[in-house]
């Protein structure tokens, strides 16, 4: 990748970083975003000019991506403006704003929407928004048609109700009110790794159709995918960032993760979010301790099997099931493989799902409750041979004294 060019019409030449950079805008980063911020920084003020995403990757033992990743964040937040090439990908230039400025117009802006909307004028509010945002406007109003069809409730009835009926009867519009609300669409992906629902509604799909950063995620997410989201895909975005509570950076990355892996299917990046969530995952940084962790996982079943090779994706498949979908802990799984490997002398994952689905069935999930199982299991067999000895000694004695009871038969017929 070429070098880019750094520029910046009002940074001293120290190393200095504004106060509204600072309180406005800081304190809401993620910690890796703060560092290319002040990283670029003392870039611009040393008068650096042979810079490339390669070397700030290597300056800060970070990725190419995360390095992108932070620049496209301080061009969303205002503070950079980013000049790419025709390709739209490669970043030629950064040009590092003002952020009081950046703050300042902001505030204007905002301020300019409130009037527009007090004044019923939708055509200023219109104006601002970009196309991209648009269109995933119209994106989400078809997905939302497409999951379900809205409810229309009069309001002007219970309005005149609630001026002149009782409070009784404002209680019961109240309660029709509600009756009314829109109805739940259901994504079809169910995630294995936990028993919620993905639920999405209309309200949340027309409200996050005006929330600008949630249009620019939507839009990022699509350049990643290489083409426009599909309803149900739109419906996961929702669902990650009004539900879950998603932040942008952390859902880009859930889309960069699932396509390194060459997974795109809904189904497959909402099981990986819902893990993340169930680690109580909330920033990019979480989910790469995620990552290691997981990848750890795969090495410690590939070892404990003696394979020496890492594991095939259908062997994958074994390991996500046992540990997401079965929540068997990573030393019950261990020791199922270690008992494949002195029962069959060869790693066999069909062998030591068998084990693993035996064990989920009766509750166990930790090491403690294999030894309890075990001595159950052992005690169950001590009794059923003890059966067996106590059945054939009876068996011998009853033998024993039939012998006797003839004999005893033929001397009474002698006598005779």
């Amino acid at each position: 990748m070429d070098n880019i060019l750094l520029c910046s019409n009002h940074i001293p030449l120290v190393t200095s970083i504004h106060n509204t950079f600072i309180e406005k805008y800081m304190l809401h980063a993620n910690g890796s975003y703060v560092k290319v911020y002040l990283y670029l920084s003392k870039c611009i003020q040393a008068g650096e000019e042979d810079l490339s995403i390669s070397s700030l990757a290597d300056q800060m033992e970070n990725t190419e991506k995360d390095v992108i990743r932070a620049l496209n964040y301080w061009e969303k937040q205002g503070l950079m403006r980013l000049t790419r090439g025709e390709d739209g990908e490669e970043i030629l230039g950064i040009d590092v704003l003002n952020p009081d400025e950046t703050l300042s117009a902001q505030e204007e802006s905002r301020s300019f929407a409130d009037l527009s909307a007090g004044n019923g004028d939708t055509t200023g509010t219109s104006a601002k928004r970009s196309s991209s945002n648009k269109d995933t406007h119209s994106s989400l109003e078809t997905a939302a048609s497409d999951s379900h069809s809205a409810t229309d409730a009069s309001t002007d009835n219970d309005a005149k109700a609630s001026e002149q009926k009782t409070e009784h009867s404002k209680t019961t519009a109240a309660s029709k009110a509600q009756t009314a609300s829109p109805s739940i669409s259901t994504v079809e992906a169910r995630p294995q790794s936990s028993h919620k629902t993905i639920q999405v509604t209309t309200e949340q799909m027309n409200r996050l159709a005006e929330n600008d950063d949630f249009c620019w995620t939507s839009n990022v997410v699509e350049s990643y995918l290489g083409r426009p989201v599909k309803p149900k895909e739109l419906q996961l975005i929702t669902y990650l960032y009004d539900t879950l509570h998603f932040s942008s950076e952390l859902i880009l990355h859930l889309y960069e993760y699932c396509i390194s892996l060459g997974k795109t299917s809904t189904s497959y990046i909402e099981k990986v979010a819902i893990a993340w969530d169930e680690k109580q995952v909330k920033t990019p940084d979480d989910a790469q301790n995620a990552t290691i962790e997981y990848n750890t996982t795969y090495n410690a079943v590939s070892k404990a099997m003696a394979l020496g090779r890492p594991l095939a994706a259908i062997e994958k498949d074994f390991v996500d099931r046992w540990q997401n979908q079965w929540s068997m802990d990573l030393s019950v799984i261990l020791e199922a493989c270690n008992r494949t490997l002195l029962k069959l002398q060869h790693g066999d994952f069909k062998y030591a799902e068998a084990i693993v689905e035996r064990w989920h069935r009766s509750g166990v999930h930790t090491l403690a409750d294999i030894q309890k199982a075990d001595e159950a299991f052992a005690n169950e067999k001590a009794m059923e041979r003890a059966a067996k000895r106590n059945g054939s000694d009876s068996g011998t004695v009853q033998h024993k004294r039939s012998q006797a009871e003839t004999a005893a038969l033929e001397r009474q017929l002698l006598q005779v």
